[in-house]
């Protein structure tokens, strides 16, 4: 039927409301429009959630019981506010705004609190990115000749491009570009701030203390003490997620014959690491080195082996000697593994401390 379509005798029968007969003449570039101001609205609240989370983080996460209840749930009703009180009182939503669009009662009028209420409550069902991807509503728009969804439809309300109202239908620009640029300004402070913690955090390292030996590492969160490899002498860290391990044995001086020289020392760690391979250069990735670690001078190298496995290793190997111990330093990670990685299992390695019980420096 061409009702709404330019049949005079029809439409002084049954009248179309003007915002009804706008939408009669899109196609589906209104739906297109729709979906991605969609879009951009849900990265505008990942942004801002984002942004809460991090000045959480920040001030600190209250202990009180239910905080993170309380942080979820206030985490919903702000989104639930951003689309009821946008859409209520203007029309629009950012993502809305930038793609020219504007929501609005059969008449011409903005849909007040009620109206978008009712819109805004079916939008958890047909726009919900968990439920279905937000497939009820594109199929909805698409298939009503008013390019209506469910919550149109309840809410009596449509979805106009702005080419297509005049101009007092359209809302005070100025006031809504001053206020959304405002808006826009602090969704990418919160997005950044957001951004950035996640990078902190995900390249922060904090230090694991041995519960039996005065030494010290410092890890990225993916690390954890490795408890069954861990004693009096052996303190042992895994990272289960990229199949690496460092190990620090200690051997107490006193316990040793004589003045032990750290090159005596590291020449026989480097023949029971390597055995009958101890002087093959073939497997060395990087040849023996002095170094400093935690103003002790040490000595590391870098070889390839199977340690007695199928597969082979980059492993590294050290010694490092201090005014009471002599530690052996091991590391290894697979040898498939980035180079990000093997830069990682070495700076743990290169992390040794050796501290007090109250984790000062001794």
């Amino acid at each position: 039927m061409n009702q709404g379509r330019g049949f005079p005798a029809y439409d002084r029968l049954y009248p179309v409301e003007p915002m009804r007969r706008a939408c009669y003449g899109y196609g589906f570039s209104i739906v297109v429009r729709r979906w991605a101001a969609a879009v951009i609205d849900y990265i505008v609240l990942a942004a801002l959630v984002a942004g809460l989370v991090t000045i959480n983080l920040w001030t600190g996460i209250p202990e009180w019981p239910g905080f993170i209840t309380f942080m979820v749930t206030f985490t919903m009703l702000l989104v639930f506010a951003y689309y009821w009180l946008l859409e209520g009182f203007t029309g629009f939503t950012i993502g809305k705004f930038l793609l020219r669009i504007r929501v609005l009662q059969g008449d011409g009028r903005v849909p007040g609190l009620l109206k978008s209420l009712l819109r805004t409550l079916l939008r958890l069902i047909e726009l919900n990115p968990f439920l279905l991807g937000g497939l009820p509503a594109l199929i909805c728009t698409a298939a009503t000749q008013s390019k209506q969804r469910l919550g149109d439809m309840a809410a009596h309300t449509y979805v106009v491009k702005l080419e297509s109202l005049p101009a007092e239908q359209r809302g005070s620009t100025r006031v809504l570009v001053s206020a959304f640029s405002v808006a826009g300004i602090l969704v990418l402070v919160m997005a950044a701030l957001g951004i950035r913690e996640i990078i902190h955090r995900e390249t922060a390292t904090q230090p694991v203390m041995s519960k039996d030996m005065p030494i010290q590492l410092s890890v990225q969160k993916d690390w954890k003490v490795f408890e069954e490899m861990s004693g009096k002498k052996l303190f042992s860290l895994t990272n289960e997620k990229e199949d690496s391990d460092v190990m620090v044995a200690s051997e107490p001086l006193e316990s040793l014959d004589g003045d032990v020289q750290l090159q005596d020392y590291f020449r026989i760690m480097r023949e029971t690491m390597l055995g009958e391979a101890a002087n093959d250069d073939s497997s060395i990735i990087e040849a023996p080195r002095m170094l400093e670690i935690d103003g002790h001078e040490a000595i590391l190298f870098k070889y390839k082996s199977s340690l007695g496995e199928d597969k082979m290793n980059y492993v590294w190997s050290g010694v490092l000697k201090t005014d009471k111990y002599i530690y052996q330093l091991n590391a290894w990670t697979p040898e498939s593994s980035s180079e990000k990685v093997q830069e990682e299992v070495e700076k743990v390695l290169l992390s040794f401390r050796e501290v007090d019980p109250e984790g000062d420096s001794i």
